[in-house]
């Protein structure tokens, strides 16, 4: 570097109209992402402590997520996406 040389200026932010399509489709291709976990992890919760001498129906997360799929078929796993979508398009 020669004494002459300017400091790098820092980026300047995007507009609105740039970044918030940009949140948008990341939060929105998160929440894609995570649906069928969160689908899971509502099932178990929904499922309740099991009372003794009762085997539960689902075991776990990934027993859960595996469960769903078998019985219901791949796309129970996204149950539900459009409102998960449009909460985050407008809080993500």
């Amino acid at each position: 570097m020669t004494s002459d040389s300017k400091p790098a200026s820092p980026p300047k932010a995007l507009p609105i109209y740039k970044t918030f399509p940009a949140s948008a489709f990341s939060a929105c291709f998160a929440e894609l992402c995570t649906l069928p976990f969160d689908t899971g992890k509502v099932r178990l919760q929904l499922q309740g402590t099991p009372t003794p001498g009762v085997t539960p129906k689902y075991k776990g997360l990934i027993g859960t997520v595996g469960t769903i799929a078998k019985e219901e078929g791949a796309a129970a796993l996204w149950k539900g996406w459009q409102p998960g979508l449009h909460r985050q398009c407008l809080f993500g």
